[in-house]
């Protein structure tokens, strides 16, 4: 299957199957990343002068926990900072599902609202555990 282009301010959510619960992070990490590359491409505008560098993978939940509301704060906060413009940045949250209610309404607005350069990837085994709203 050829790339899919993705839309610099598009968000995804990542629909795995149900026998990823069982997995440890780290095969989480490299199946989601497996999965990505090798469906999609990092968008970089006409301005950009200089080619795309690697991408900035940032991985959130890495211990496959609940994931608190104070977790999404402090991700937004670090998000605030942006990256090169020649950067592009992939935030995975793994097991997105064990979000608290609370942390998935953090993370509305920056599903919403996500920085330039940067792509939201919510992983998951258990797509209805999550917020309509965020869906």
């Amino acid at each position: 299957m050829p790339p899919l282009p993705l839309k610099p301010q598009l968000s995804l959510i990542l629909p795995l199957p149900f026998d990823f619960v069982s997995l440890t992070a780290q095969d989480w990490q490299n199946q989601c990343q497996k999965m990505l590359q090798a469906h999609l491409s990092v968008p970089h505008g006409p301005s950009t002068q200089q080619p795309p560098t690697q991408p900035e993978w940032l991985w959130l939940n890495l211990e496959l926990a609940t994931i608190p509301v104070a977790t999404i704060r402090e991700l937004v906060s670090q998000l605030s900072f942006g990256v090169a413009p020649n950067q592009h940045r992939w935030v995975m949250i793994l097991r997105a599902d064990l979000a608290q209610t609370a942390a998935q309404t953090a993370l509305l607005k920056l599903v919403e609202e996500p920085p330039a350069r940067t792509t939201l990837v919510l992983a998951t085994t258990n797509q209805r555990a999550l917020l309509p709203t965020l869906i």
